[in-house]
């Protein structure tokens, strides 16, 4: 995944030379054999979060009290995701482009972000 530090951000963009922090995720659970849905749209709009988070609570993803390595986090205040590394979390930063960030740094500045775990298709 160190290969993805340092692309940058563009909403909307799907990838390999930018993304956006949905775009990201599915890259990411792509590299490790887990297939998410693309969401079609310029990135997330509070409409699509709402969906996306039914989506991950009930049939993709199941919500989790302890983030673990592969596990996403979802913040749906400020329409952010990311995916857990041990104790950093891969995201998008819109200045700095894709960016790993320690877990507890990470959960202060989203601090409604829940942890969702994919589930096994």
């Amino acid at each position: 995944m160190n290969d993805l530090i340092g692309k940058p951000y563009k909403l909307g963009a799907a990838g390999p030379d930018a993304f956006d922090c949905w775009t990201l995720v599915v890259e990411v659970a792509k590299r490790r054999g887990v297939i998410v849905p693309e969401l079609n749209c310029e990135g997330f709009k509070q409409v699509e979060i709402v969906d996306l988070a039914s989506s991950l609570r009930y049939d993709i993803a199941k919500e989790t009290c302890q983030p673990a390595d592969g596990d996403v986090l979802l913040s749906l205040r400020l329409a952010h995701i990311g995916t857990v590394f041990g104790d950093m979390v891969l995201h998008t930063h819109r200045r700095h482009g894709v960016i790993l960030e320690k877990l507890g740094s990470f959960l202060r500045t989203y601090r409604d972000a829940k942890a969702y775990r994919w589930i096994a298709s």
